[in-house]
């Protein structure tokens, strides 16, 4: 789907309603800000290839239609938030990559990559003439399934067909994914053990956060790791950036008794040009690269998320 050289991509949402077109499977964005609809098939449900090629051509259109702030509010604040993973929190690059997604969405720039089981030849030879010889970005993966005889492990192994620079078969997770799916993986195992807010939530290993419910809509709980560092958080994530404003404040004016209950200080990081906001409790032991850490790392996130849990879940329920 992407290539080494390429930008770093993340997820922004799965299950995405594209008015007038339906349900895109995955919405990601790459650090250039450029937009990309992921649609998945199978061989055996049998659609034409005129109907998988019609459906890219609804997708780009539809989507290019949408300004940036409308593609953010269609995924209630997502948007920002992958752009926050991929920019590391520096606000200069989520303003970069913010007015980049801008552009492209003006100049009908989005990528569309269909991943199938089995992909027909016919298909192959449409979308490979459509890459080729129009300014659409498109993309035809093909997924295989395998399973190790030994161990009987699952793996899904992807190779691109059309775009980019055609392959072989690859693994189907750079290292740094998967380092990403052990670190957390591990994590849920002890956090489970003590808490139960992250009980029905699975890891993924392209997203280095794990959001869960915090009792209202536009509320999350979070887990999340860099490179160096890791930390614990209530997200203030609503579609309206005047509600979590609200939400915070309201928590603010609390600030005292919180941090008493939680036991030091917490980082109360609003910033007023920004839709989402968030309490947070940094853990400074170390981060993804420290592996020999890991272990001290997420214990630490627990504790961390057991007291901010502790400390915040009387107001809660009182917020607007």
């Amino acid at each position: 789907m992407i290539e080494e050289e390429e930008p770093d991509v993340t997820l922004v949402k799965r299950q995405v309603a594209i008015e007038g077109v339906g349900i895109a499977d995955l919405l990601l964005i790459d650090s250039n800000g450029l937009p990309m609809v992921v649609e998945t098939k199978l061989a055996k449900n049998g659609e034409s290839r005129r109907q998988v090629v019609g459906q890219v051509f609804d997708y780009v259109s539809a989507l290019t239609l949408l300004t940036v702030d409308e593609l953010d509010q269609k995924v209630s604040g997502s948007l920002e938030t992958a752009m926050m993973i991929l920019s590391n929190d520096e606000e200069t690059s989520i303003e970069k990559c913010w007015q980049a997604c801008g552009a492209n969405l003006r100049a009908g720039k989005a990528r569309v990559v269909v991943a199938i089981d089995e992909a027909p030849e016919d298909l192959v030879r449409i979308l490979r003439f459509l890459n080729e010889h129009s300014d659409l970005d498109v993309r035809l993966v093909e997924i295989k399934q395998y399973v190790d005889q030994e161990s009987k492990e699952v793996f899904f192994v992807p190779r691109l067909l059309v775009g980019g620079e055609v392959t072989g078969f690859r693994p189907p997770s750079s290292g740094q994914q998967l380092k990403l799916l052990d670190f957390f993986k591990q994590l849920l195992e002890k956090s489970n053990k003590k808490i139960s807010l992250f009980k029905k939530v699975s890891p993924a290993g392209y997203q280095s956060w794990l959001l869960a419910g915090a009792g209202k809509a536009g509320l999350a709980w979070q887990y999340a790791v860099r490179r160096t560092d890791a930390k614990v958080e209530l997200f203030f994530q609503a579609s309206e950036a005047s509600l979590n404003t609200k939400r915070f404040n309201a928590l603010f004016d609390k600030k005292e008794q919180i941090e008493k209950q939680f036991g030091e200080p917490l980082e109360w990081d609003y910033k007023e040009n920004r839709k989402q906001q968030y309490i947070r409790s940094l853990s400074l032991l170390g981060g993804l690269s420290n592996e020999d850490k890991w272990k001290e790392i997420q214990d630490d996130l627990v504790s961390r998320m057991v007291k901010l849990e502790k400390a915040l879940r009387v107001y809660i329920p009182t917020l607007p």
